[in-house]
């Protein structure tokens, strides 16, 4: 078989609506990880909020969080890949994100909570608005995010929600700026933008897990469901969309399995995990 490693994005892919890695999700990775198939993580959550599930996953090595902008690995724990948000370019994005009236969250790479700053007075009419509240049990309250550049801390993730058209703007002044944007979501007329250092992807991720197993990007499987998941799906050897995403990802994937309802990965993997069965018992091995 020609693929060697499968990466998934978490939430709409491994996690359903109710963000649960069913039985039969795991069971299949499992069985596809004990056929010689490599399996691994990569998110846009931080480490803290994907942890669980990475552990309940039990991978030995690397795993990318927050697009790219920290990769490490639990088994031992080690930093493969941290990406420090530049203070200049923070301190001037801060600026820009008030003069446009975006509402701001910066997340630290620490990996215990509090380890995310927002501005005590969040947009209430949002329709990200259950992300905020979901965000107040792991967050230091300030009442202008500006105050986050005379605390000692270093950032490595910036989010932007607002109205789309001036979300657009913010990236327009801050173009020449060694910093990554992407787009995860839109709903309705607003934009959720997360923001990263210099190259910051799941495509970087890619790359570094080719570099890492020593294995082509042709040889690598990514499977994923939301806008930050293209760029992984257009580079890896099969880019595979859930039934649950958008059609503007699904038409760039060269497959497109069943939703995380319904349990696609786990479908996928069953494909997979015959496929290797076949190659391990011409080899003679069961």
């Amino acid at each position: 078989m020609r693929y060697k490693l499968a990466v998934f994005d978490l939430d709409g892919t491994l996690l359903n609506s109710n963000k649960v890695l069913t039985p039969k999700v795991l069971e299949k990775l499992r069985i596809a990880r004990s056929c010689g198939l490599w399996v691994t993580v990569s998110t846009g959550r931080t480490f803290p909020s994907a942890k669980p599930y990475v552990e309940a996953i039990d991978m030995d090595g690397p795993v990318s969080f927050q697009n790219g902008a920290l990769i490490l690995s639990l088994k031992p724990l080690e930093i493969f890949r941290l990406v420090i948000f530049p203070k200049d370019s923070l301190k001037e994005a801060l600026l820009v994100v008030k003069e446009l009236e975006l509402y701001p969250m910066l997340f630290s790479p620490f990996f215990d909570p509090p380890y995310i700053l927002m501005e005590r007075t969040f947009p209430k009419e949002s329709p990200f608005r259950s992300y905020f509240e979901k965000a107040l049990s792991n967050a230091i309250l300030l009442d202008d995010i500006g105050e986050a550049m005379r605390l000692k801390l270093a950032f490595n993730e910036l989010v932007v929600v607002g109205k789309i058209d001036r979300v657009r703007k913010f990236i327009a002044q801050l173009e020449g700026r060694e910093l990554s944007f992407v787009f995860n979501s839109f709903v309705g007329d607003e934009a959720f933008l997360e923001v990263y250092g210099p190259d910051c992807s799941k495509e970087r991720s890619l790359i570094f897990f080719s570099e890492f197993y020593n294995i082509s990007l042709d040889q690598i499987i990514f499977v994923g469901d939301n806008l930050n998941d293209l760029d992984a799906i257009k580079c890896a050897g099969l880019g595979v969309a859930m039934g649950n995403a958008p059609e503007e990802v699904k038409e760039e994937a060269d497959l497109v399995i069943p939703s995380s309802e319904e349990d696609g990965v786990a479908c996928f993997l069953e494909e997979i995990i015959t496929e290797k069965s076949k190659v391990l018992q011409e080899k003679g091995i069961d």
